[in-house]
């Protein structure tokens, strides 16, 4: 049943993309990264929590606990409640700075406002360095959650050995 309920989510997110792309896709990069400005507050609103509660902070939560005590627990529930608040204050900021540049990320943005390209290139490489251990983890947590489901899961790389 769990096989028949994910093959019919990705049918179903498949012909979505598709439907879009033929009904409203340009195919610049500003489609790509930011909807061409198209998507509401509230829709950014649970793209944001879905991003600070990913599955790697869900699960990260628990084992920190597990393995530093409450200690860590009062930690990290600073430093996520932390993240709505700076948010709050620096988001409109920088959406703001970006409408205003013609930024679409946050790489272009630094190009704009200091006028230059080793910035640009610096910030884009930092971007990049930083999100791919948190894309590694993310898809640790999921093999993580998917083998608790008993889901026979074989990863091309498999960083996670129970």
């Amino acid at each position: 049943m769990e096989f028949l309920s994910f093959g019919m989510v990705i049918a179903a997110s498949i012909a979505l993309a598709v439907y879009a792309r033929v009904r409203c896709g340009s195919g610049n990069a500003r489609d790509f990264f930011v909807a061409s400005g198209q998507l509401g507050g509230l829709l950014v609103f649970f793209l944001t929590i879905g991003e600070t509660y990913s599955i790697g902070s869900v699960l990260g939560f628990s084992t920190g606990v597990y393995l530093h005590g409450a200690a860590f627990a009062g930690w990290f529930m600073g430093y996520i409640l932390l993240s709505y608040p700076v948010g709050f204050v620096l988001a409109p900021l920088l959406w703001q700075l970006g409408r205003r540049t013609g930024s679409i990320t946050l790489a272009d943005i630094f190009r704009a406002h200091f006028s230059s390209r080793l910035l640009e290139v610096v910030v884009a490489a930092n971007a990049v360095a930083f999100l791919l251990p948190l894309g590694q983890m993310q898809f640790t947590g999921l093999i993580s959650v998917m083998r608790s489901l008993h889901w026979h899961v074989i990863p091309t790389v498999d960083c996670y050995n129970p």
